[in-house]
């Protein structure tokens, strides 16, 4: 007995050596948090989530697995090397890491995507509105925080009770390993590489957000390259001697993968917009250019690529541009915003619109309903009918007003861009009465489906009012989304993340009795960037602008030009697309796709390797430029001369 505790001294003697002679050591922290990044590492090989991941060699994988443990190990050994000679400092900086592991693991889980920095510091002046906070509640349960909790409790009492916790061997050379240890980590961060650990991650977005790795092109010699004149001297090729109405509706999170298409059981999605593409003009392949409200208004309004560093409407409050609504109102157009949301602080909304030319920005507040219409109030906001009722309420007043200083009141026009609010994130508050197509569904595809089919059916609404009102015969309606927004046809159900067709496919009809002929364009695919200059086409306005996009008029006859789409979160994906042909890059990992959208609408095969060298990849590629440019034209404030 007495030689067997002998040679178990000798052993722990002989670990304790080893461990100051070598650079990693093991502790009992580092095991635990190995542990729990097992679990998360098999569900990022399945997790449709990352694109690239799944686009990896099995080799690509073993190497994410090895980084993703190497991220764990030299992590631990920091805080082990910081704080090795204070037991109580090593405690707390071991239950500190596991705790920040176990929420930023367990927010992935919940939310259905890793944290990433710059949707963090882009949205957390958000966190001040109490909308934000119960969409964040929504996704944990009371089991789920109850296991959460427990998991917390159970690593509190380790490094509260376990001797292991607060253990540490004395390293030989502690400063020197530990700038070491300190080094290889910020390597592994700052690399192309993604280890998907979700701790490494999160500092990796940070690390992109502050110091990005971005080769931007010269910019054009003009100062205000995009700024075109006024073409007073094109013919006239349409006489429209009155001035018409024009409403811009934008419905929220508007997936146009939805319109036209039906259920396993043949009905309708969006019965009544189906309904509205036989009056107008329809473009089946519509895009929005990037995610978010604010990103898909600035490019519908300005016809210029939104910031895929950091929003517009909150970084950059003074930039100069020259919007629809500014041509308009210089015509003599009373320009109005009005959003279904309560509050128009929500994302800066107050001051953005105001920069994009709009005289008159409401929101629909509970200040303004009757009792009757307050029942009518959930999930974001007030219901889109009683939202479009309110909107002309509004009108009628604002026009009665005018008529009463004059009868010069009766000739004001206005332009207005409407924002609802019911089909919003996270799409499972729909009343159980109103859930017409999947009543008490629980499945996340189902719910989304029930939500924009109600959206659909409150769009009802706002024609029935407008054609009860002979002053507004013969308005342009132009129907849209503000953006695209997933159904979990890649099994995620979050705008963040994924470059895909449903992150950017919206609806598009525009309907002007009369004018516009109807008919569905279906060969040429248009975006965002193409409803301004198509509303002064029809008008026939030939103002100075600044607009990117082109008309869509001309519909199939016209040549098909690349669209650009921009993925701000996740990597920031740039997106440059020449149907059926979509190019994609990664600039954070310089990951290259190409797909081929008519063989292949679900983008499961990247074809980039069978497109090497062609001129069509090159000149995709160089598409990416056109996007880096436009960045640098807002970052230094020259679309439009002040």
């Amino acid at each position: 007995m007495p030689d067997m505790a002998r040679t178990w001294r000798r052993m722990r003697i002989a670990r304790r050596r080893t461990a100051r002679l070598y650079a990693i050591h093991l502790s009992a922290a580092t095991w635990i948090a190995l542990a729990l990044q097992a679990i998360f590492v098999s569900a990022y090989l399945m997790d449709p989530l990352y694109e690239d991941v799944r686009l990896l060699p099995v080799s690509g994988k073993v190497a994410m697995v090895l980084a993703n443990a190497a991220a764990v190990v030299l992590w631990f050994q920091l805080v082990g090397l910081l704080l090795w000679r204070w037991n109580r400092a090593l405690r707390a900086g071991n239950l500190f890491s596991l705790l920040g592991l176990l929420a930023l693991n367990a927010w992935h889980l919940q939310r259905g995507w890793a944290l990433d920095y710059t949707v963090a510091v882009e949205n957390v002046s958000l966190l001040r509105f109490a909308a934000s906070w119960r969409l964040i509640a929504e996704h944990f349960t009371p089991l789920r925080l109850a296991i959460y909790a427990g998991g917390a409790a159970a690593l509190a009492g380790l490094a509260a009770l376990s001797p292991w916790m607060g253990r540490w061997p004395r390293p030989r050379r502690p400063i020197a390993t530990a700038l070491l240890t300190l080094a290889a980590l910020a390597g592994l961060i700052v690399s192309p590489w993604s280890a998907h650990n979700e701790a490494t991650y999160l500092a990796r977005t940070a690390w992109d957000f502050y110091v990005p790795s971005i080769d931007y092109p010269d910019l054009p010699a003009e100062h205000y390259p995009y700024v075109v004149p006024a073409a007073t001297d094109l013919p006239t090729a349409r006489q429209n001697p009155h001035r018409p109405n024009v409403f811009i509706i934008t419905m929220e999170s508007f997936n146009g993968l939805f319109a036209g298409a039906r259920t396993p059981d043949g009905r309708e999605y969006t019965p009544f917009f189906n309904e509205l593409c036989a009056r107008g003009l329809y473009v089946e392949k519509f895009y929005g250019d990037s995610v978010q409200t604010p990103r898909g208004h600035f490019a519908i309004m300005a016809s210029v690529l939104p910031s895929f560093r950091r929003k517009v409407s909150r970084q950059y409050p003074n930039l100069h541009v020259h919007s629809l609504a500014h041509i308009l109102r210089d015509r003599g157009y009373h320009t109005l915003f009005f959003k279904a949301y309560e509050n128009l602080e929500f994302d800066s909304t107050e001051s953005f619109t105001r920069m994009l030319g709009f005289d008159v920005r409401r929101a629909t507040t509970r200040g303004e309903l009757t009792d009757e219409e307050k029942e009518h109030v959930w999930g974001w906001g007030v219901q889109d009918d009683i939202f479009y009722r309110k909107f002309f309420d509004w009108l009628d007043a604002d026009r009665a007003k005018r008529l009463a200083e004059g009868p010069a009141g009766g000739d004001t026009r206005y332009f207005a861009m409407l924002l609802t609010v019911s089909h919003h994130m996270n799409f499972n508050k729909l009343p159980r009465d109103q859930q017409y197509l999947y009543p008490g569904t629980t499945d996340r595809r189902e719910q989304f489906a029930n939500s924009i089919y109600l959206a659909d059916r409150y769009l009802r609404e706002f024609f029935g009012q407008l054609e009860r009102r002979d002053w507004l015969a013969g308005s342009i309606v132009i129907v849209t989304g503000d953006h695209s927004f997933p159904a979990g046809e890649h099994g995620y159900f979050v705008n963040e993340h994924g470059f895909y067709e449903e992150n950017f496919r919206t609806p598009f009809v525009m309907i002007w009795d009369g004018h516009v002929a109807p008919r569905t364009v279906s060969r040429v695919a248009y975006c965002q960037l193409d409803i301004a200059p198509t509303v002064l086409d029809a008008m026939d306005i030939r103002a100075a602008n600044h607009f990117r996009g082109r008309s869509m008029l001309p519909g199939d006859a016209a040549p098909q030009t690349p669209i650009f789409l921009i993925q701000p979160y996740g990597g920031t994906f740039l997106c440059v697309l020449d149907w059926p042909m979509k190019y994609v890059r990664s600039l954070r990992t310089r990951v290259e796709l190409m797909f081929d959208l008519s063989a292949d609408p679900m983008e499961r095969k990247n074809v980039i390797g069978d497109c090497d060298g062609t001129p069509e990849l090159s000149r995709l590629r160089g598409g990416i430029d056109t996007i880096l440019i436009n960045q640098r034209l807002i970052e230094t404030d020259r679309l439009w001369p002040p």
